[in-house]
């Protein structure tokens, strides 16, 4: 029996959420202005390619296919467990990029990360084109660089190959980083089929799982950094005043903290920062999410993928959105729009949305739509499968990890066909 999706969903203030057409409207995100029309355009390019003190704790209502090629990253803990035998670990590992994996070291002082850095300019990316060279590949350049010197536009069969060899590389030589600005640039190769992509999502994503969302802190990673505990420290506070552009759980899931309350003064965090981003390709029900400035869309690189269900009868709507504000909600009761008697409280296990919601405001041509969102859950088998009332549907861990990465008045999401 397929169930619904959420089509009417009441916050604790009352409000409820519902699919309707209403009138076109200018967004109210001004500040976005010609960036979201650019981004029309770009992302489709984009998308082809032991004890111690005591601290405070967060409160809990806080605001909130590969088979061809080896798996360069061994399978991280599952996602938001504890470390072997229940005991947290008392601090990311920390690896000095292009060292020899045993030598972990913990650094010093920490200094706040100011989050994307473009990757190194094409004559300064050392090893990287060091080992593009050693197999001839055509050297692509990287993000924001000035460099112009495209690959064989003609061969792009030839070029994805070299680039993929160059990260193999680049593995054995413990630089996991490198390796993945190698895949990131090969996602860039111009005419790039289908096969070719599934390809490169499945090592960048099975890298991600620890580069971005493992305990592993590697020295230089653009996409996270280090953090010191300090006297009156609780996960959400150091989300904000750290500006990680995630939400505090994210904090907790990738440090392996079996709860909140498990930091001490002086522990080392690893902070992923955002913002996050997600385009939802329709066609094979997927959803990929990027990483990257929200205003330059150029600088989004990919982390993963998650299948997804659709609306029944193709009722998921296209175009551009961003996650409304106060719009994300964790185990918000629900009510069926067909039939306004069936009701589902928070927390009740058969409330068929699952535990998340993320609701999405509609950007230029998408703003008659509303009460569209993300959300769970409680039928896997609808996973894959168009059987929502109009939402986009994850699975339960799926859902949590992006209630994590997406921000409201923020996070961009994309709906394609």
């Amino acid at each position: 029996m397929s169930l619904p999706s959420q089509t009417a969903r009441s916050s604790p203030a009352g409000r409820t959420f519902s699919y309707r057409k209403r009138r076109r409207r200018a967004s109210p995100l001004v500040l976005l202005g010609g960036a979201v029309a650019a981004t029309a355009l770009i992302v489709l390019g984009i998308s082809m390619f032991g004890p111690g003190k005591g601290v405070e704790s967060a409160p809990a209502d806080d605001d909130a296919v590969d088979a061809l090629l080896t798996e360069p990253l061994p399978d991280p803990q599952p996602n938001g467990s504890a470390s072997p035998g229940g005991r947290d670990r008392s601090g990311p590992l920390v690896i000095t990029q292009g060292d020899d994996r045993s030598r972990a070291e913990v650094p010093g002082a920490d200094k706040p990360d100011d989050g994307l850095r473009p990757p190194p300019p094409l004559h300064d990316r050392g090893i990287l084109d060091e080992a593009l060279a050693d197999g001839s590949a055509p050297v692509r350049p990287a993000i924001g660089s000035d460099a112009t010197n495209p690959p064989d536009q003609n061969d792009p069969a030839r070029a994805i190959r070299m680039y993929l060899d160059a990260a193999d590389r680049l593995i054995e030589q413990n630089d996991p980083l490198a390796a993945r600005q190698a895949l990131w640039d090969a996602m860039r190769v111009p005419g790039l089929d289908e096969l070719e992509l599934s390809v490169l999502r499945g090592r960048l994503g099975s890298m991600n799982e620890e580069l971005v969302f493992g305990p592993t802190y590697i020295a230089g990673d653009p996409l996270s950094t280090l953090y010191t505990v300090k006297p009156g420290d609780a996960l959400s506070r150091i989300a904000r005043a750290q500006k990680v552009h995630t939400h505090w759980r994210l904090i907790q899931r990738v440090n392996r903290l079996s709860s909140p309350e498990r930091i001490r003064v002086g522990q080392k965090l690893k902070l992923v920062r955002g913002p996050f981003h997600a385009i939802v390709d329709k066609s094979d029900y997927r959803l990929d999410l990027f990483r990257g400035e929200t205003e330059k869309p150029e600088t989004w690189v990919y982390i993963r993928s998650f299948e997804v269900g659709l609306g029944e009868g193709n009722s998921t709507p296209i175009g551009h959105f961003i996650v409304r504000p106060d719009s994300k909600l964790e185990n918000p009761a629900w009510v069926n729009p067909r039939n306004p008697s069936e009701k589902y409280a928070g927390d009740d296990p058969n409330n068929p949305i699952g535990e998340f919601w993320i609701g999405l405001e509609g950007l230029g041509d998408a703003a008659a739509y509303a009460g569209y969102g993300l959300h769970g859950t409680i039928d896997p088998g609808s996973i894959g499968e168009s059987r929502s009332m109009g939402c986009v549907r994850l699975l339960p861990d799926d859902i949590a990890l992006l209630y994590e990465c997406l921000v409201e008045g923020e996070s961009l999401v994309q709906i394609r066909e």
